[in-house]
């Protein structure tokens, strides 16, 4: 699908899929919780209750499964306080891309492409995160949770993207890493493929991802090479 030449464009979701980003949400929700709740969280709990589902609902969930009973006041806080740790972590961090990204949108945009990032995350940790990755020169446009009324699931984020890159369903592709990211493409029509970075191969498939990879490695449009054709010697 993705050497499909009515394709015009390729929408990117970022933690897990163009950076290992992903863990430094949960080292921050741990050193919240931590700190505020005096409860530990594991990473385990985090691929339950994180991956793909945001701030709020994690901590939601983290007080029901606790019988903490906390009130909108105090989600809203620990909220806060997770996205200005999680800030911090992504400035002092050394954060590496996925493996294959940097070659992958440079042969897409070779290809004349346009290239787009439809996040749950906020804008200052996209931008900071695109910049180490080395990809801010290269993306075209960014779409975050700032942006819509409803994050992914719901397919808001990636009807934003196809408005913003005048796309039809049919002309464009996803590449998310969670379940939620790919339940919002194929909410939106789009094809999608699912990266294992952070979720595994059955619980992209059960969302619905239509192909599965671990990176961008050989995941290249060439052209095949031609044989030589032999010369002929003249006598």
């Amino acid at each position: 699908m993705i050497c499909n030449k009515k394709i015009k464009g390729i929408i990117l979701d970022l933690d897990g899929t163009i950076a290992f980003s992903q863990h430094y949400h949960y080292l921050a929700i741990k050193k919240v919780v931590k700190k505020q709740l005096k409860l530990d969280y594991t990473e385990k709990q985090d691929a339950k209750y994180f991956t793909g589902h945001g701030s709020n609902k994690t901590f939601q969930k983290i007080s029901k499964r606790n019988k903490l009973n906390l009130d909108e006041k105090t989600i809203k806080k620990l909220v806060t306080l997770k996205r200005r740790t999680y800030l911090e972590i992504v400035k002092k961090s050394k954060i590496k891309p996925v493996p294959g990204i940097l070659e992958f949108v440079q042969g897409q945009l070779n290809m004349g492409r346009k290239i787009i990032v439809a996040t749950n995350n906020r804008v200052k940790p996209t931008k900071i995160i695109l910049h180490k990755t080395g990809l801010s020169k290269l993306i075209q446009d960014i779409i975050t949770m700032e942006d819509v009324k409803e994050k992914k699931p719901a397919p808001d984020t990636f009807k934003l993207a196809l408005k913003k890159l005048k796309l039809k369903p049919n002309q464009a592709i996803v590449f998310e890493d969670s379940a939620q990211g790919v339940k919002a493409a194929k909410a939106a029509n789009i094809y999608c493929y699912g990266l294992t970075t952070s979720t595994t191969k059955r619980k992209l498939q059960n969302a619905g991802a239509d192909e599965i990879i671990k990176n961008y490695k050989n995941l290249l449009c060439q052209k095949k090479p031609q044989p030589e054709k032999k010369q002929t010697q003249k006598k």
